[in-house]
């Protein structure tokens, strides 16, 4: 699941004026943290790794592909509107095990190891394959732990 980004979504800071990466952006949709421009359709910021190995991976999934909504699940948006097909394709395939790597540990990370137990998935997140922002210092420890003691 990668994010895919249009390049006027509502997460990015430069979209705001003279709104900075970090701050909280108040709407009547929900509260938006404000990121710097990452992942835009269609870039290089938004291509997978060069280095990694493109034939041992069956399907791609984007989130954060519409304007108005951020996207931290790898299932479907913030506000549950759209689907990923992550779900769909679990269930078609008869995955039950997920192992989860990957950045922003405390928000993308965190967010998909709970929606996953939540639907019955068991979860593995792979610590040292993720990478955390902190914006608040040791927010992502902080999410590890929380997903160890809900039993991930």
């Amino acid at each position: 699941v990668i994010d895919w980004h249009p390049a006027d979504h509502v997460s990015f800071a430069a979209n705001h004026p003279w709104r900075k990466p970090g701050q909280l952006l108040l709407r009547e949709e929900g509260d938006q943290l404000l990121w710097p421009m990452h992942c835009v359709q269609h870039s290089f910021g938004a291509a997978l790794a060069p280095r990694l190995d493109h034939t041992a991976i069956d399907q791609v999934f984007h989130k954060g592909t519409e304007r108005e909504w951020d996207s931290h699940s790898g299932f479907w948006d913030d506000g549950r509107q759209k689907s990923t097909g992550l779900l769909e394709f679990l269930r078609q395939h008869d995955v039950h095990e997920l192992y989860l790597a990957g950045m922003v540990t405390e928000y993308d990370v965190r967010q998909t190891a709970l929606d996953a137990l939540s639907l019955g998935f068991e979860v593995k997140v792979i610590g040292k394959a993720c990478c955390g922002m902190d914006l608040r210092p040791g927010q992502a420890a902080e999410a590890l732990e929380e997903l160890r003691e809900r039993g991930v």
